[in-house]
């Protein structure tokens, strides 16, 4: 879903880009998108994303990305599937909706 909104909103994006040696080198990591020309990654999370290694490697991963310039913007699924225009539209312009 998140994929056809970039495109069908013109958006230059690669999907699933491994950086710093991807999952195969120690604090490596494979971002769900990144845009390019914005400098911008999204990383779609969901249920697996609760668990306290899971949210400890999240924030090491994007302490080092923002370290690196990026901005990191992590959607969850129940929030696309809510209202992915509104979603997508905060996030390619580099805004996280705050989770309640």
């Amino acid at each position: 879903m998140v994929a056809e909104w970039l495109v069908k909103h013109d958006i230059l994006f690669t999907f699933q880009e491994k950086l710093y040696g991807g999952t195969t080198i120690a604090g490596g990591a494979i971002v769900d998108f990144v845009l390019p020309d914005r400098n911008i990654i999204i990383r779609i999370q969901s249920y697996w994303h609760e668990t306290p290694e899971a949210i400890a490697r999240d924030t090491l991963q994007k302490i080092r990305l923002e370290a690196d310039g990026y901005t990191v913007i992590d959607i969850w699924e129940d929030e696309i599937l809510d209202n992915i225009d509104y979603v997508m539209s905060e996030a390619v312009e580099g805004r996280e909706i705050a989770r309640t």
